[in-house]
């Protein structure tokens, strides 16, 4: 079976509901995922925006994540860690936590939900930055899983 994500804001390629923007509440979505390699130790979670004026930009990082829960509720705080299922690092912003899509009004703005199975458990503490996650992540990548919403600002 296939690593998949789903996403509860936005079908994949479909408009971001406003309630999860900054032209709304700013409220972290609900997302369950399956189909994970058998020995997965960890996920890692990273939402992106690669239309951003200056580069990618990254809206919320979360990782060593418990794999077997299968689903994160939405509305997470925005602290270092989440009690019972892993960590956040520092977004674009420069906050830990889920900042939503926030582009600059006109064109649209892809954002991409990226879920990483890891054959490890990264040992950094929370709030590290999306960079340094990546440079831990990298050899140790079992499976990844995708989805991407759209999102504008008139």
């Amino acid at each position: 079976m296939a690593m998949k994500i789903l996403c509860l804001a936005f079908a994949n390629g479909a408009p971001i509901q406003p309630h999860y923007t900054c032209a709304g509440r700013n409220l972290s979505p609900e997302l369950e995922w399956s189909g994970l390699p058998i020995n997965t130790q960890s996920l890692t979670l990273i939402l992106e925006d690669p239309d951003a004026p200056g580069g990618t930009f990254y809206h919320w990082v979360l990782y060593a994540l418990t794999p077997s829960i299968g689903k994160l509720p939405g509305a997470q705080p925005k602290t270092g860690s989440i009690d019972g299922y892993g960590k956040q690092g520092i977004n674009s912003f420069g906050r830990i936590g889920y900042d939503g899509p926030c582009p600059p009004p006109g064109k649209a703005h892809r954002y991409f939900l990226y879920l990483y199975a890891l054959d490890s458990m990264p040992s950094l503490i929370a709030g590290v930055k999306v960079l340094e996650i990546k440079t831990v992540m990298r050899g140790h990548v079992l499976d990844q899983a995708e989805t991407f919403g759209i999102f504008k600002l008139s």
